[in-house]
């Protein structure tokens, strides 16, 4: 296979998970922030955001730099960053100042070309993204999705209806049992020179009751 070739991203992806789970390269290999997403790739290391800014300043020739979420990688990009990493960094020794520090990286990556060399004659193809007694390339696992329940399904949407329709219930059928009272012909009693008399007018009257349930 050639080094030049494009892999899926999702075996890329994978061997690049698999790589990290070395523990010097959990770290930035210049700051030791955890999770470094970015590498830079003539020196096989990996870098946190911030670290990744700075060598990109630096330019290609010096440090080359991509990203382990948004790029493609080649079968000789993972070949480089499979036989180098954060464990080997220390050989150019502790120089905080970045841009001194890689300018003067000319033999490590020397160094890393030559293990590239030594990687191809012995584990051709995809031969090095085996992994030791786990045979095989990075497996893949399918994800399945989860349905996300509705809020309109919840139990508490159905016992809101529940209480909804029975409170209208309620409400009909007390407007059933409301009814008109209206009495007639009841005599009125007057005053009249000290006297009471009865009035045979009738008064009519109006109310309302409700039926009371036995």
């Amino acid at each position: 296979m050639e080094e030049n070739k494009v892999l899926d991203k999702t075996t890329s992806d994978n061997f690049i998970k698999f790589l990290k789970t070395n523990s010097p390269n959990k770290q930035c290999a210049d700051c030791s922030k955890h999770s470094p997403v970015w590498v830079s790739l003539s020196f096989g290391i990996f870098l946190c955001s911030d670290c990744a800014s700075k060598h990109r300043a630096l330019g290609v020739a010096v440090s080359k730099v991509k990203s382990t979420l948004l790029d493609t990688w080649t079968v000789g990009d993972l070949r480089r960053l499979s036989v180098s990493g954060n464990g080997m960094i220390h050989e150019l020794g502790d120089i905080k100042d970045i841009r001194l520090k890689y300018l003067k990286g000319e033999d490590y990556k020397r160094k890393i070309d030559l293990k590239v060399k030594q990687s191809l004659k012995q584990k051709p193809g995809l031969d090095f993204m085996e992994r030791g007694d786990r045979k095989g390339n990075v497996i893949v696992n399918e994800v399945k999705a989860v349905p996300i329940p509705k809020f309109r399904d919840s139990e508490f949407v159905k016992e809101e209806n529940v209480i909804k329709e029975k409170t209208e219930d309620k409400v009909k059928i007390k407007k059933e049992n409301i009814f008109l009272i209206k009495k007639k012909d009841t005599p009125t009693v007057t005053k009249s020179d000290k006297k009471y008399e009865i009035n045979d007018m009738p008064n009519t009257r109006l109310g309302f009751g409700s039926k009371l349930n036995k």
